[in-house]
């Protein structure tokens, strides 16, 4: 009996040495995979950001002279839509190119002590007027007395910008938007859950896959869940993502607590 339990124990230790080493493979995978990307995106974005940016200023000077300018109304309101439509997808190149660079060199610094609840709810002010248009309800369940992380707030900012952005997308009739923060073994967890149609099982392997994207060409270039998971990762946290075709899809960011900064103390009144 003593002999079959230690060979169960035996078999337990190896399935869970097994799944670790799995997950260390798929890291270094990801990581090889960002930083040879990192690189190549580092060059082209700094080859193109100067005629973008050109052009984007000529689009400006030009809209100024318009309004100067002694034309016909209906030429008038031809050109200013044509020059419209120019300033909008250079701002829009000028996005993209700020994304690669983020991207490729990712800012290192340390940050401040945060409270992640602060910075879910600063990401979710973006898009509450979108949210109540598409009828989408957002569901706080927020931890009590949670300690801070130490991070960049911009940056984290940015993770919950992307990750919510992708949650109003894929409910655009309505749905759930349910946002969460926790405790969990020394670190801080936050989750953002939306009842979207979910995460094909072929596509989880890909979905920080930099330019990798199932959304149409106008809503996206693939960027935003891979500049997410190398700031977590820049953090010494990670992202966790579950998914069931639809029924949704839960992402989660997991930062390590810092241990110079405690709890925070209870606010009289406070949420």
């Amino acid at each position: 009996m003593k002999a079959a339990l230690r060979i169960k124990r035996l078999q337990d230790e190896l399935v869970r040495i097994n799944r670790s080493l799995v997950e260390a493979q798929a890291q270094l995978v990801q990581s090889g995979k960002l930083a040879a990307i990192g690189e190549l995106s580092a060059g082209l974005a700094h080859e193109i950001n100067n005629p973008i940016a050109i052009v984007y200023g000529h689009t400006q000077l030009a809209l100024r002279r318009l309004d100067r300018e002694p034309l016909d109304e209906g030429f008038r309101g031809r050109y200013e839509k044509f020059l419209r439509t120019l300033e909008q997808e250079s701002r829009r190149c000028k996005s993209i190119i700020e994304n690669l660079l983020r991207f490729a060199r990712p800012d290192t610094s340390r940050g401040s002590p945060l409270e992640l609840e602060r910075v879910v709810e600063g990401a979710l002010d973006f898009f509450l007027h979108q949210l109540r248009l598409q009828g989408v309800e957002v569901a706080r369940e927020y931890g009590r007395d949670l300690p801070r992380v130490m991070g960049n707030e911009t940056q984290l900012g940015q993770v919950f910008v992307n990750i919510i952005m992708n949650a109003r997308q894929v409910m655009p009739s309505g749905g759930t938007l349910t946002l969460r923060t926790w405790r969990e073994e020394g670190r801080v967890c936050a989750s953002v859950a939306d009842t979207g149609k979910g995460i094909p099982a072929e596509n989880m392997d890909r979905i920080f896959d930099p330019f990798f994207t199932t959304k149409e060409e106008w809503q996206g270039t693939g960027l935003g869940l891979s500049v997410s998971h190398r700031i977590v990762r820049d953090h010494g946290g990670e992202i966790r993502v579950a998914s069931e075709l639809n029924r949704g899809a839960t992402f989660t960011v997991v930062l390590p607590v810092d241990a110079q900064v405690g709890a925070r103390p209870e606010v009289a009144g406070e949420r």
